[in-house]
């Protein structure tokens, strides 16, 4: 489906590879800028790879206390996030971090320095369903989700308000895209590395994963929301009415690849076509979960969601996920996708990199509207 675009109020125009949520909002603020968008999409709908594949916990920095600008970035992103897609929150369950007993990077009273550093708010609170002898400490803490189905009908709303063109289940290769456009901007997320082989542009050495996130039905839980932290632990969050969400940072990776290019990457903008696993592991997430949260006794496991996820390489020991936003040559910046939270300042990053570019005003805080 290509939506109609509007005449464009410039000549200069920008090609953006990947529809997902930071592609989108790049699209929205470069069109408030006067800038011509195009937005292209290998896929058969926008925000259908790995925003709707994961845990949509809008993070706000409470799950970095070893990487502080994963969380500055995360903290502040979420602001612009909830101010922009505040239809898309979530916010009807309590949310906790949890300490683990032993073997975390992070102490309770680290947890709670942490918090104060970035001044968002943590509470010490008893939570029955945690385990005493595995966890010492819980925090209620003020995050949320998304709700992917509904910032998916806002972000269709909103471009085609700006009368942005989407291009989707896009053929194009890489090249083409750039001979159309003074600009192109790659948002793909796990293809990024290979659109930018295939315009000849550096690439970053990153970690390719494929991780599995089993949907189940947990009763005792009531909508409970939880990080077990810091290090190889657990997760658990609210998905629809009655079931949840698992994951475990050791047993949910099923692959895991270093390297500049992505694993089988061909086809169409670089697409992903590593196949994906067919089997759970199931048995090993739930049993790492048990050690933390009680009620997972009487799990029922519903089905599993398999998604791809691209973080920087080498970077175990800080647990960094931030958004890095490059020029790569003149005609081509790059955006490694880090928390969803931070897509409206990536994107406001994108702007103001292109508006100097083209000698254009850079964005106002207006110029993405909230509604």
């Amino acid at each position: 489906m290509t939506r109609p675009a509007a005449p464009a109020r410039r000549h200069e125009s920008v090609g953006i590879v990947g529809a997902g949520i930071f592609g989108i909002c790049a699209a929205l603020e470069l069109t408030a800028i006067g800038v011509a968008v195009t937005l292209y999409e290998k896929r058969a709908d926008i925000l259908n790879g790995t925003t709707a594949r994961n845990c949509f916990r809008l993070h706000r920095g409470y799950h970095y206390p070893r990487d502080l600008h994963t969380a500055r970035q995360a903290r502040d992103g979420y602001l612009s996030f909830s101010r922009v897609f505040r239809e898309a929150i979530v916010q009807d369950a309590p949310h906790r971090y949890a300490i683990a007993a032993t073997g975390s990077q992070t102490t309770a009273e680290g947890f709670h320095r942490h918090c104060e550093q970035l001044d968002i708010r943590a509470r010490h609170v008893r939570l029955p369903i945690l385990n005493p002898e595995t966890v010492v400490a819980c925090f209620e803490v003020d995050e949320a989700y998304y709700d992917v189905g509904l910032l998916r009908r806002l972000s269709w709303q909103r471009l085609g308000r700006a009368h942005v063109p989407v291009e989707l289940s896009c053929t194009r290769t890489a090249r083409s895209i750039e001979q159309a456009h003074d600009v192109v901007v790659i948002t793909a997320y796990g293809a990024l590395n290979q659109v930018l082989l295939e315009l000849a542009c550096p690439t970053m050495e990153v970690q390719f994963e494929v991780c599995e996130v089993p949907i189940v039905h947990a009763p005792g839980l009531h909508r409970s929301s939880v990080v077990v932290m810091d290090g190889p632990f657990m997760s658990i969050a609210p998905y629809g009415d009655d079931l949840h969400l698992l994951y475990d940072v050791i047993h949910s990776v099923r692959s895991r690849t270093v390297g500049h290019a992505s694993p089988e990457g061909h086809g169409h903008l670089g697409a992903w076509t590593a196949p994906l696993p067919t089997s759970t592991r199931f048995a090993p997430i739930v049993a790492s979960a048990q050690r933390f949260v009680t009620p997972l006794a009487d799990v029922r496991h519903v089905g599993s969601m398999f998604a791809e996820r691209v973080v920087l390489a080498d970077v175990d020991q800080t647990d960094a996920r931030p958004t890095v936003v490059r020029w790569v040559t003149p005609s081509v910046i790059s955006v490694l996708s880090g928390k969803v939270s931070t897509s409206i300042d990536a994107a406001r990053s994108v702007a103001v990199a292109i508006a100097k570019k083209f000698g254009l005003p850079g964005p106002k805080p207006a110029d993405l509207p909230a509604d």
